[in-house]
């Protein structure tokens, strides 16, 4: 598993944080991730936050999903983040994905899955008003 974040400050329009994920993923490999998304946004109010996963092949059941957002601490993170997901379109593992969406909500954070990083984008950007 690799993946690579990128952290964007644009003072007319906000923090962003970019998460691309390449390879095979499996629980250490997001617990990581999450640990390193946490670490950024813990203290950035309305930080906007991408993940991609169209490259990755995963799979998350549900007691590990559990195990890796318990232990990043999302509590600790600000409530009013935006957390766009994007997944390739074929991905066989949408209900993961819809799980992952489900567990970040219950944080208080407004989360879309996509399947395409520029519906994602426009999302984040709020020029459209809900996920597809």
């Amino acid at each position: 598993m690799s993946y690579q974040i990128k952290f964007l400050n644009w003072p007319e329009i906000g923090n962003h944080v970019i998460a691309i994920n390449w390879g095979a993923m499996d629980k250490g490999g997001f617990t990581d991730l999450f640990d390193r998304l946490g670490e950024l946004v813990q203290p950035l109010a309305s930080c906007k936050v991408l993940i991609d996963l169209e490259d990755a092949v995963y799979e998350l059941p549900e007691p590990e999903l559990e195990t890796i957002l318990k232990q990043s601490r999302p509590e600790l993170w600000p409530a009013d983040i935006k957390i766009g997901i994007v997944a390739c379109p074929t991905t066989a593992e949408p209900e993961q994905l819809s799980r992952l969406s489900t567990h970040l909500s219950a944080y208080g954070f407004k989360v879309g899955v996509f399947y395409a990083t520029s519906d994602a984008i426009d999302w984040l950007s709020e020029t459209t008003l809900c996920p597809s």
